[in-house]
């Protein structure tokens, strides 16, 4: 298949980044072990024979003990609260948020592990405002989801720095896309909740003025993204990528791209609904652009326009009908 056959453990892997992460790498070839609390039902489309699934409390001591007696050459690390529920008590928090990074690496470190790949978030920057946002811009957390993932990368930095394994932060921006398991709160997400609420109503219900800027990359170009990281052999002068589609919107500016392509697919008129119009920012130079040029020199390249994104989605929804 033109790669090499690795071991990959995937930490999260039952999630909706984290399921389709495996079946991909799957797919290609590699040997993956999927590590998450409860394995759901899959669909018909999760090719499983590359596979292995293994079930347990990342906060369990015997479960990770159960997890680090084996040897992988990668490991994807996905396991974290969401930002609603990254607003519990700090220990709660740092028991899945933190540690298990910490103690991933120190055991796998010292058994020939290869490359770490941690998920962080963009968050980490804090508010942004307009600029090109490197990964080099200091990061200023705003709230307590993005702390921790500052934190994680502090630890994943560390090990990079003084043991002989890649260890690599990959902040990712606003993912969109159909999920592989159906159970998934996926709807939550601002693309996929515009595309399921027009689909399904005729109206997108926007919950702010609409001026909110946001960075979506589909699911597709993550996976690419992921597995272009995986495949690099080189040395790395700086270790944390943004995982980006390097375009900037509004939420009305996304609201208004949904509804033209649900026009132009269905013919049907829709509606938006905003609690204030505002006036769209004109200028691309008074808005933030999510620099993705680092992950671009190992071989990334965006594939899939949020136009293309969302006809997926509708042709998702229209398979559930």
């Amino acid at each position: 298949m033109g790669y090499d056959i690795k071991n990959i453990l995937i930490t999260g892997g039952f999630g909706y980044i984290g399921a389709q992460i495996s079946q991909f790498l799957a797919l290609k070839g590699y040997k993956v072990t999927i590590f998450g609390r409860e394995k759901p039902e899959f669909g018909p489309n999760l090719f499983s024979e590359n596979i292995i699934f293994m079930e347990g409390d990342i906060q369990n001591e015997l479960c990770l003990k159960d997890v680090t007696k084996k040897k992988y050459n990668i490991i994807i690390h996905l396991i974290s609260l969401n930002q609603i529920n990254s607003n519990n008590n700090a220990d709660y928090i740092s028991s899945i948020n933190i540690m298990p990074t910490w103690k991933l690496l120190e055991i796998f470190s010292a058994k020939g592990l290869e490359k770490f790949i941690y998920f962080s978030t963009t968050q980490v920057y804090g508010k942004l405002i307009s600029g090109n946002i490197t990964e080099d811009k200091i990061i200023k957390p705003l709230n307590k989801y993005g702390l921790t993932h500052a934190i994680s990368e502090n630890i994943v930095n560390f090990f990079n720095d003084n043991f002989k394994v890649q260890c690599i932060n990959v902040r990712l921006s606003n993912s969109y896309g159909s999920p592989l398991i159906e159970k998934h709160n996926y709807w939550g997400l601002v693309i996929n909740d515009f595309c399921n609420s027009i689909f399904n109503s005729n109206i997108i219900d926007i919950k702010s003025d609409g001026s909110p800027l946001r960075d979506f990359i589909h699911l597709d170009d993550v996976l690419d993204g992921i597995l272009m990281i995986i495949k690099y052999k080189g040395s790395l002068e700086k270790n944390t990528f943004n995982l980006s589609s390097g375009e900037t919107i509004t939420i009305l500016e996304a609201a208004k791209v949904v509804k033209k392509v649900f026009w132009n697919k269905y013919k049907k008129e829709s509606s938006i609904k905003i609690h204030e119009e505002v006036e769209l920012i004109k200028n691309n130079n008074s808005r933030y652009i999510i620099s993705n040029r680092r992950i671009k020199k190992i071989g990334f390249k965006k594939k899939i326009t949020l136009i293309n994104g969302i006809n997926k989605l509708f042709n998702y929804l229209e398979s559930k009908k």
